[in-house]
């Protein structure tokens, strides 16, 4: 009998995959490969119909990312990271009585991005995609989220993605938005929760292969 895989290891396996698929795109486009690894903080918070009285909470993301060059100016870029989020929730009379909610996943982002052409000290970005994603943990205060019963949470998610960065050679700085385009959480009585997570990270670049994989 074949053991039941884990979710961290499902995840990783779609991004070697995500990554395999972009680079099997020619061979030229390998030879304008880089590799760098990324970080930051998260401000997450729950939207949607059951999102009543929630405030954000802060989190942090950590990974790496791939860039294959296109043409001077466009690229695809699938990354790979872990990343907290989740939200507090103000509940009860007056909203006195607060209830936080903790969650993580590991995330396989497939970003396109535009950018100035190579040279120069400054050059920024701007990118989109979309990100899948599989839920590893999930807290309610100190309890599992299995255990509440008004709530039932997927094992995946799927979100969209844009944003911007600034590139100082090796190192750039940007901000992003995650938007969650299927519920993370569904009530027994009939509300949506969705994730929303804004991140301000950290990219440097640690391999790069090809004359032109200067992104």
């Amino acid at each position: 009998m074949t053991g039941r895989r884990s979710p961290l290891s499902t995840a990783v396996s779609v991004g070697v995959l995500a990554v395999a698929a972009v680079a099997a795109t020619g061979v030229e486009a390998a030879a304008q490969l880089s590799v760098g690894v990324m970080g930051g903080l998260n401000r997450s918070t729950a939207t949607g119909s059951g999102s009543s009285g929630a405030e954000a909470r802060t989190g942090f993301m950590l990974g790496g990312t791939a860039t294959i060059l296109v043409g001077e100016t466009f690229s695809v870029r699938p990354e790979l990271y872990f990343s907290t989020k989740g939200s507090r929730f103000r509940t009860g009379p007056g909203g006195f009585d607060v209830r936080t909610m903790k969650t993580a996943s590991v995330q396989v982002p497939l970003l396109v991005q535009l950018h100035t052409r190579p040279g120069g000290l400054v050059r920024p970005h701007l990118f989109a995609g979309m990100s899948l994603g599989v839920s590893v943990r999930c807290r309610i205060d100190a309890a599992e989220c299995s255990e509440d019963e008004s709530l039932t949470r997927g094992g995946f998610e799927i979100g969209v993605v844009m944003g911007g960065e600034v590139e100082f050679g090796r190192v750039a700085v940007g901000a992003r938005y995650e938007a969650g385009l299927g519920p993370a959480g569904q009530f027994s009585w009939g509300t949506d929760i969705f994730d929303g997570v804004l991140s301000f990270t950290v990219r440097s670049r640690v391999f790069s292969q090809g004359r032109r994989a200067r992104e």
